[in-house]
């Protein structure tokens, strides 16, 4: 049977060999008898063996010399365990190549034990060498996946390498709208270039893994009753295992993994099920990038020809206006002429003129009107830090050093400061930033680094691109935003900033450039906050913008300082965030905060220097404690290092709004 242990004992003592064959339970151990190394060594290369058992005394060599016979003979090495009469006679047999080691005589009950302990011991191990695998194969399939965001190059990276590693007949991704009937296509483990279209009703297994999201598992392809309707077409493929897993993007199915693979009555394992679902959520991950990648591939194009429109439109404006005042003219003189009376002629020739003056104009007119401009703005809540995290992380093979370029060390600083959001069109946001990165990247074609930071002033939102690359003269600086300008030759359409200005200008905002020769350059937009937040926060708070205060927030532990944070500038402050008292400290001499709360313990030094070095820098600002101590602080301390307030925790966000506009007024009567 296939499921016994094939077990080979090397014994040149015939009782010792029954004793083993009668305690061994034929239905689960299959064993075999040699009597010296020589004729195990045979059965080996020719048999599988699972486990070798032998006297240290039969072999005829000494042990080490067996072992390395038995590495030699076969790839698959079995589990050893040797037999000994006196442990310190034979002490070679506890060399760490042998999984065990039992002293005669032997005990039926001892040597069952040992036997299935290293039987234990080896699946164990079988098991980790297979999740280090599935570990590295899935390794792979990151790192290809990294290296384009090509989504057709994606997916057949990705079904290529699990087709390898199940031997499937067939590995493919199915993409499909949740009510359509049809699905596409669009990866097969053996057609990179693969588009064919499939009636879903033809694979009632993808069929129901998308109508219920929930992963499908058909063992026995021509017995599932999932597969009835369709035997007729899968008569061939009776000895196929079909698993289909759901890709699933922002809780809505938008795919299949599809693997079918002959399993020769073989289940497929939990290991393997575990797989494939990782595996399916790097799709989904990765179709996220590119799909996004893509739509903002077609919106730059976009983009880029409606600023080629707009170029042209302001040319043929100007154009227009001189041109339309000389066909004025002489549509004028010519219908002047032809009031008076004159030969038939000349006034056929002078119709002719009149016509070619007025379809003149009329020309004139179309280029005008499929220059003219567009002027209405479809914009909606946009969060700035959200722009930027999608910015970097759908430029990252061009500044992590991917297509042959060096590697930007590139640091967001983004999420320190909590940023109002502001109206504008998401889509035209990333393409200016994209652009203003790109153009970053490429001018630290040595590497470099580019660094991207924001801030508010209650008005306006900043956002900073600062890279160290080479910089540019002040008559480059001053010709960036002309349309058709470039300096990367062939390279470039000139159209890049151009496009980024008219976009900023359309959301009210300003885009400007401070660069210097050899030592970088910077690139600040700035846009307006959104007035509906500003309108809400005054009608909600009463506050007007004059009074918002700017808070110091210190807080090691990271959800509690984001939800505060949140809540804070949801009430209206302005809200600085830091992870560590001396970084708090640091911030707070080159800023201007009206209160600083901290943590009583922090990760580095105490929230009790903190608050002294607060009080050191500037005595009139009040220091808020939050903490868990409550009560249990001093009094007499809290008074020593400047502390004001003391808020216990956990704590209502009311509670904290009161404690910091009672802070505030106190300090207004300073």
């Amino acid at each position: 049977m296939d499921s016994q242990k094939k077990v080979l004992l090397v014994e040149k003592d015939n009782a010792i060999w029954h004793f083993v064959r009668s305690i061994l339970k034929k239905e689960v151990y299959d064993l075999d008898f040699a009597d010296d190394a020589k004729y195990a060594l045979t059965k080996i290369q020719n048999n599988t063996t699972d486990l070798i058992l032998f006297d240290c005394n039969s072999l005829g060599v000494n042990m080490s010399e067996f072992i390395s016979l038995i590495r030699n003979s076969t790839d698959n090495i079995p589990g050893i365990i040797a037999l000994t009469k006196n442990i310190n006679d034979d002490a070679d047999c506890t060399q760490p190549a042998v999984d065990d080691l039992i002293t005669k005589p032997l005990n039926s009950t001892e040597l069952q034990y040992r036997i299935s302990r290293v039987f234990e011991r080896r699946n164990m191990i079988d098991l980790l060498n297979k999740d280090r695998a599935d570990s590295e194969a899935l390794l792979q399939i990151s790192e290809a996946v990294s290296s384009t965001l090509s989504s057709r190059e994606i997916l057949h990276i990705i079904v290529k390498k699990v087709a390898s590693l199940f031997d499937a007949t067939r590995c493919s991704i199915f993409r499909v709208a949740h009510e359509e009937k049809s699905a596409q296509v669009i990866a097969s483990h053996d057609n990179p270039d693969i588009e064919l279209e499939i009636t879903v009703d033809n694979y009632p297994e993808v069929k129901k893994a998308l109508e219920t999201g929930e992963m499908v598992i058909v063992q026995y392809i021509l017995l599932d009753p999932l597969m009835k309707d369709v035997h007729e077409n899968i008569q061939s493929l009776k000895n196929n295992a079909i698993v289909v897993i759901p890709i699933i993007l922002k809780d809505n199915v938008i795919g299949t993994l599809f693997l079918r693979s002959v399993r020769d009555n073989k289940f497929f394992n939990e290991r393997e099920i575990k797989f494939l679902k990782v595996v399916a959520r790097i799709a989904a991950n990765a179709l996220d990038n590119a799909f996004l990648y893509e739509n903002l591939e077609s919106t730059r194009l976009q983009l880029v020809q409606s600023e080629r429109l707009r170029a042209l439109g302001e040319l043929a404006t100007g154009v227009a206006h001189n041109f339309n005042n000389l066909l004025s003219g002489i549509l004028g003189h010519t219908q002047m002429l032809l009031s008076k009376d004159i030969d038939a002629s000349i006034r056929e020739r002078l119709q002719i003129v009149e016509k070619l003056v007025l379809d003149g104009g009329e020309i004139v007119r179309r280029i005008q009107e499929f220059t003219r401009l567009r002027t209405t703005k479809d914009f909606s809540a946009v969060n700035l830090k959200d722009i930027i995290n999608d910015v970097v992380r759908m430029t990252e093979l061009k500044w992590s050093g991917g297509h042959n370029t060096s590697k930007i060390v590139l640091r967001v600083d983004a999420n320190q400061m909590e940023i109002p959001i502001v109206d504008g069109n998401a889509t035209e946001l990333r393409e200016v930033f994209i652009n203003i990165l790109f153009n970053a990247v490429d001018a630290m074609p040595n590497g470099g680094e580019l660094r991207i930071r924001t801030e508010t002033n209650g008005k306006n939102v900043f956002v900073y691109f600062i890279d160290t690359g080479e910089g540019m003269s002040e008559e480059t600086r001053k010709r960036v935003f002309d349309p058709f300008f470039t300096t990367k030759g062939s390279k470039g359409t000139g159209l890049g900033m151009s496009v980024a200005y008219g976009i900023i200008n359309r959301h009210n905002g300003q885009i400007s450039i401070d660069s210097e020769l050899g030592i970088g350059t910077t690139v600040t937009v700035q846009l307006p906050v959104s007035e509906k937040v500003i309108k809400e926060i005054e009608c909600n708070y009463g506050l007007r913008r004059e009074e918002r205060a700017r808070i110091l927030l210190i807080e090691d532990h990271k959800i509690t300082l984001d939800v505060l944070a949140e809540n804070l500038v949801n009430l209206g402050y302005y809200v600085q965030k830091v992870e560590s008292g001396m970084a708090g400290i640091k911030i707070f001499k080159g800023g201007n905060y009206d209160i600083v709360i901290t943590d009583v313990g922090l990760c580095d030094i105490s929230g009790w220097t903190v608050s002294k070095k607060i009080k050191e820098i500037s005595s009139h600002v009040p220091v808020v404690f939050i903490t868990g101590w409550g009560n249990q602080l001093s009094s007499s301390q809290l008074k020593e290092c400047g502390v004001d307030y003391v808020l216990t925790k956990p704590f209502k966000i009311e509670e904290i709004s009161a404690i910091i506009k009672k802070a505030i007024d106190s300090k207004k009567d300073v």
